[in-house]
């Protein structure tokens, strides 16, 4: 397991229940038991806040904790967008270097390319919710 991998799922950001939700999406991954629960602050369709629970390996943690980062303030249809385009260019091995896309870097790694359903379960979760 990649170090920087167990140093970020150790560290959590995002993680835990906000008050005042006004949408929460669950999903599970049959095959494996991971489930993640998002909860989102809707403002004008806008994502005001997001946060996350899950019982999920370190890989879908960290991989929410980033989706999590990188939604916020955005406009759900801007999200299902990034959404969209994130699993096409994944299941095609491709991961931009744009900052935009830079912090899910780790996942480039060979290492990980057999790990694509926890790294896209908030992916999915969030498509499949809209």
């Amino acid at each position: 397991m990649d170090k920087r991998l167990l140093s970020l799922a150790g560290n959590l950001e995002n993680y835990g229940k906000i008050k005042n939700y006004t949408k929460k999406i669950t999903h599970k991954n049959n095959i494996c038991g991971d489930k993640i629960t998002l909860y989102l602050q809707i403002k004008k369709k806008i994502l005001a806040n997001v946060t996350f629970e899950c019982e999920s390996c370190l890989i879908c943690q960290v991989s929410t904790m980033f989706f999590c980062h990188h939604i916020t303030n955005k406009s759900i249809q801007k999200i299902k967008n990034f959404s969209r385009i994130f699993i096409h260019d994944f299941n095609n091995k491709i991961l931009k270097t744009s900052i935009e896309w830079k912090k899910f870097s780790i996942f480039k790694n060979q290492k990980y390319i057999n790990r694509k359903d926890c790294i896209l379960m908030p992916f999915n979760a969030f498509i499949k919710s809209f």
